[in-house]
């Protein structure tokens, strides 16, 4: 399992060219979020705050997961919420690597 860069991540606008990066405190994460002549659209703008959240998502889902299975260890699950569990496990899974993603 491959560790991301740790977050908190931030979006930034590079100061020569106004588009806008993805930063970590330690590190650049990805750039270059706009059309190619400066344009920032508003879609894009959606993504880099969805990049930006990922690894405060990542570790809420987690979070959510483990008091999901001792949940369920005393209760009983239905079939959506089984669902709902093993897609977050998958989630999670593939978030760090482990279902073959690169």
């Amino acid at each position: 399992m491959s560790r991301h860069t740790p977050g908190p991540w931030q979006i930034e606008k590079a100061p020569v060219t106004g588009q806008l990066c993805i930063m970590s405190p330690t590190a650049w994460i990805c750039g270059q979020l706009s059309n190619g002549n400066g344009e920032i659209k508003s879609e894009t703008t959606a993504n880099a705050r969805l990049i930006a959240a990922a690894p405060e998502l990542l570790d809420a889902l987690k979070g959510v997961t483990r008091i999901l299975e001792a949940f369920r260890s005393t209760h009983q699950f239905g079939k959506t919420q089984t669902e709902r569990l093993e897609k977050a496990r998958a989630i999670v899974a593939k978030a760090e690597g482990q279902k073959g993603e690169p």
